[in-house]
Order: C-alpha cells, then sequence, then structure tokens
C-alpha cells in the first residue's frame, strides 16, 4: 500500500469507508494482487460481509478518458447480468481526496486461459458477454462504423512489429492477411447495425479468467436465484479449500457454503470436516458430479448434496429451505433507544455493554444506547446465543474466535475479560454453542 502514495489515507475516509459499510476503524488488510499498464489492484476481505473484493487503483487510460474509472464501473454495471464479470460495488473518480481514480470490486478467483485446451470455454464467456443487449441510453463509446474502428486500432496496435527488422517476416504476412480480410469484410458491411452489445479490442489470454467452479463455467451468483426470490446475497469465492480455511474472519461471518467435491489439494470433503470441526452450526451444501459421494456428505453433516448435472433444477429449492432455515434464526427485535425506536436482528448484536446508567448496543448498523437493565436485556436474548461474560457485558457467541486465559476475543478484535467465577461456565456455553459438547 506504501507504493500509492495517499491510499493509506484513503481508505481512512468517511466516503469510502461508509459508502462500503465498512467500521469508521480501518481492521481490513490491503495485500497487492497485480500491477498492469494502467492500474494497480489490492486485495482485501470484507470484516463485516467476509466478502473477498478488490481495490483498483487507475493511473492512466489507454483510451485516453478523463474519467477512465467510471468508464469501467459502468462498463461492469451494464455487462452484470451476464454472469461473467465481477460485481462493480464503488467507483470514486473526482480526484479529491486521492489523484487518481479509484474502484472497488468482487474479486474472483482462476486463472489466465490456456489457448490449447480452453477456447470453448472463452468462446462461451465472449457468447455471454455479447449476448447483453445495450440499452438505447448508455455511457459507453460508441463508434459508428465499430468493425472499422477496431481494425484501425489493430493497425496502430501491430504498427511498430511490422516495421521492425527483427519481426519474423512470416509472423508479418500472417497478421497482413488477417487485416487485410477484415478490411473486405468492411467494404461489404451494412451501415445499419440492427444489435449492439459490448465488446472487447484487447482479447489476449491474461483477459481471461477461467475456474471450473461450476459445470458450464459460468459463477454461481446473485442473479442464479436472487433475482427470483428477491434475495440479497454475498457473494465470496476461493480458488482452494486451503485458501479457504485460512480465511477466518470470512469464515466467522459465512452463512452459508458450497463446497465442490472435486477440488485441486485439499478436497471438498475434508475442507468441510476441517470447517465444520470449528463452525459446526455453519450450513454446507456439496457439489459435485458423482452420486458415490452422497454417503460420503452424510459424514461431514452437509446440510445438502447436489449433483451439477441437475444444478440448475435444484439450486433453487436448496436455497429457499436453507434460507428459511437461516431466517428462523435471524429473529428480529425492536427496541427503544435513545436514539429512537429501533429494529434489529438478533444475529447483528454483536456485544451488549454497560456504561455509566446506559446499556450500549454494539451492532453491524453501529452503537445504540438503551435505559434498562443488563438483566432485563439477559432474559430477552435469551436461547438466542448470548452468553454473560462478565457482570457488564453480554455477548452473542457468534462473534466469539477463542476463550483462553480468562479472556474472551471477539471477530471485531475485541477483549472482553472474564471473571475466573463466570470462566468455566462461561466456556461450557460456549462450547455447547459451538456443539463441541
Amino acid at each position: 500500500m506504501e507504493r500509492t502514495k495517499g491510499l493509506k489515507e484513503y481508505i481512512q475516509t468517511k466516503e469510502y469507508r461508509e459508502s462500503l459499510g465498512l467500521s469508521g476503524q480501518v481492521t481490513e488488510t490491503y495485500t497487492m494482487l497485480a500491477q498492469g499498464e494502467y492500474n494497480r489492484n489490492y486485495t482485501f476481505t470484507h470484516p463485516i460481509t467476509g466478502q473477498k473484493l478488490v481495490l483498483r487503483i487507475n493511473f492512466g487510460s489507454q483510451m485516453h478518458l478523463k474519467d477512465q474509472i467510471l468508464y469501467e464501473y459502468r462498463a461492469l454495471k451494464l455487462l452484470e447480468n451476464s454472469g461473467r464479470t465481477p460485481k462493480a460495488i464503488y467507483a470514486d473518480g473526482s480526484c479529491k481526496n486521492l489523484p487518481y481514480g479509484v474502484m472497488v470490486m468482487e474479486f474472483l478467483p482462476g486463472h489466465s486461459l490456456d489457448y490449447k485446451t480452453e477456447l470453448f470455454s472463452a468462446a462461451g464467456c465472449l457468447a455471454d458477454i455479447h449476448s447483453v443487449k445495450m440499452p438505447e441510453t448508455h455511457s459507453l463509446i460508441q463508434p459508428k462504423e465499430p468493425l472499422k474502428a477496431i481494425l484501425e486500432e489493430c493497425e496502430a496496435m501491430v504498427k511498430t512489429y511490422m516495421e521492425s527488422e527483427l519481426g519474423d517476416e512470416q509472423k508479418k504476412r500472417r497478421i497482413r492477411s488477417l487485416l487485410d480480410q477484415g478490411w473486405k469484410a468492411v467494404e461489404n458491411l451494412e451501415t445499419d447495425i440492427p444489435y449492439h452489445c459490448c465488446i472487447n479490442t484487447e482479447l489476449n489470454s491474461t483477459n481471461f479468467l477461467v475456474n471450473d467452479r461450476n459445470v458450464d463455467g459460468r459463477r454461481i451468483n446473485e442473479n442464479s436465484v436472487g433475482e427470483k426470490k428477491n434475495y440479497e446475497f454475498a457473494i465470496t469465492a476461493y480458488e482452494s479449500g486451503e485458501q479457504l480455511c485460512e480465511e477466518q474472519s470470512a469464515l466467522e461471518a459465512c452463512q452459508l457454503l458450497f463446497l465442490d467435491i472435486n477440488m485441486q489439494g485439499m478436497d471438498g470433503l475434508k475442507t468441510a470436516m476441517r470447517i465444520k470441526e470449528k463452525y459446526p452450526k455453519l450450513p454446507v451444501v456439496l457439489v459435485t458430479a458423482y452420486m458415490n459421494y452422497a454417503l460420503d456428505g452424510y459424514k461431514v453433516k452437509a446440510s445438502r448434496f447436489l449433483l451439477k448435472d441437475n444444478l440448475a433444477d435444484t439450486i433453487e429449492e436448496c436455497m429457499d429451505d436453507l434460507i428459511a432455515e437461516i431466517n428462523k434464526n435471524r429473529r428480529i427485535l425492536e427496541f427503544r433507544f435513545v436514539e429512537g425506536t429501533i429494529k434489529l436482528y438478533a444475529d447483528d448484536i454483536i456485544y451488549i455493554e454497560t456504561e455509566l446508567h446506559k446499556n450500549v448496543f454494539y451492532t453491524e448498523k453501529g452503537t445504540f444506547q438503551i435505559y434498562k437493565k443488563l438483566d432485563e436485556l439477559e432474559n430477552e436474548f435469551k436461547d438466542m446465543g448470548f452468553v454473560r461474560a462478565h457482570l457488564s457485558f453480554l455477548v452473542n457467541m457468534r462473534y466469539i474466535t477463542k476463550i483462553s486465559g480468562y479472556v474472551m476475543t471477539l471477530t471485531t478484535g475485541k477483549k472482553i475479560p472474564v471473571p475466573k467465577a463466570r470462566y468455566a461456565q462461561v466456556k461450557r456455553e460456549y462450547m455447547l454453542y459451538k456443539g463441541e459438547e
């Protein structure tokens, strides 16, 4: 992050943090992902949703645009329903707090396209993107003669190679032949184009991200079921079981986990077993192409077992059942706070602390104060996964990472002292909650 002057200060700005639903204090870690000619990319995990995201810093524009980052953001928004592009979440092209454009988008795992074995995957990806018909009004650059514009750009890009003495003559002839075929097509092309779609003029292998998370290469994302059922999801994908198991903050926030049994390295069954040891209440759905794994799914206490062959037919029912189960446990409570009457999900309350004559609710949505005894609140939260860690603290066990040495540590980093007289009882309640006793 030190490589981008001013970025450390930028991520602390109120506008950035509120737009992404981040707390006021920076607790997330930004890691360098990759850098190109015009952009530098960092990854970070959202501390509340557990979603892995990409922070992009834009330094220039190949298209000579002043608002390059906003152009990219709007293009991704137009292509969102294709299921082939990362979801754009935030963009700032003002250059006010940082002299560069900034965008935050969904992180998608995968590898660069292998021309020898994955051309059909690339063709399917392009077909889905080209199937997204552009609305009548949009912000994309729209040349009057698209093919001619593409050929002109190609001619400009290949000019140096074609004029160089170092260029391979056979390759030069091949390139010239392909370009001439294109120009010939331009001459015979009708000027009235009935269908407009978004295209990418640079189709090199690194512009494709290939993964095998789904039988046909598409992402299982919000659009698979969300639009039909009006569900809202925050989805994070991981390249391997090992990587997922290292993301403790993401697992703490996770409410539903899909695992492909056939993964490189640690397979889905071993990953499920390892995660279930620490998070026994987390629903796990196993996805595979082979029925003979079904019995193993029961061994790891999977909530569902889906076959890839009919995934499109079964995913909707699976999500309906599991979301209904999750919502059953997400009780809505109403309180008359100093700030006004507010409804909260019990799961969103991290802990309650007594401060002078009031009790303060620390939640995912902020802090709220109430004139009510903690004993009364403890009774109201009975059987909802809360534990009285201290005379002054009532804690949601969903947010506990560990209890040791008379200290309770939460996912937020908060440390709460546990009195010796309460320690054994508090630890036992936590173990019962996790299903370890």
